[in-house]
């Protein structure tokens, strides 16, 4: 199992994507649950081990999943239920890296579409510095006809 670290539930699971191993990540995970732990925010952590370059063909394949985004350098415009969004091929030598992040995000939105719970998914760079103003039942009012919410940040 790629879950890894569990405390007792309070209010919101935080899923912490992590690269195993990786001394850079483990760090930056580390101080992420500090800061999460610090701001009494009501959220309890467990720790994701990213989905490595390695695992992506056959995790694709089990899946059932094909790979669409544009190869870097490459746009393209798709529109999804009346949005029309462009998709620009991120530069990089491995495309699996880019792959790997995405089945790691993919794998947790699933288990939140399966639990129906509210759930945040974090990559270890992340830091809590203040309290979210929503709780899990905030966002369970926000869920669309499929009872699901999708809130992203980045900063």
């Amino acid at each position: 199992s790629r879950l890894i670290h569990y405390r007792a539930r309070e209010e919101m699971i935080a899923y912490v994507i992590r690269l195993a191993g990786n001394p850079v990540s483990e760090s930056a995970c580390a101080t992420l649950i500090e800061s999460m732990n610090k701001s009494s925010c009501g959220v309890y952590d467990v720790v994701f081990d990213a989905v490595t370059p390695d695992e992506t063909d056959s995790l694709m394949d089990s899946l059932r999943l094909k790979w669409k985004y544009p190869s870097p350098g490459r746009v393209e415009t798709v529109t999804v239920k009346g949005v029309t969004l462009e998709l620009t091929g991120y530069a990089g030598r491995d495309v699996r890296k880019r792959v790997a992040c995405a089945l790691s995000h993919y794998l947790l939105w699933r288990l939140a579409a399966r639990t129906d719970e509210p759930l945040l998914i974090l990559e270890h760079d992340a830091l809590f510095t203040r309290c979210f103003e929503w709780t899990a039942s905030d966002l369970r009012a926000f869920s669309d006809e499929r009872g699901g919410v999708i809130i992203a940040l980045n900063d």
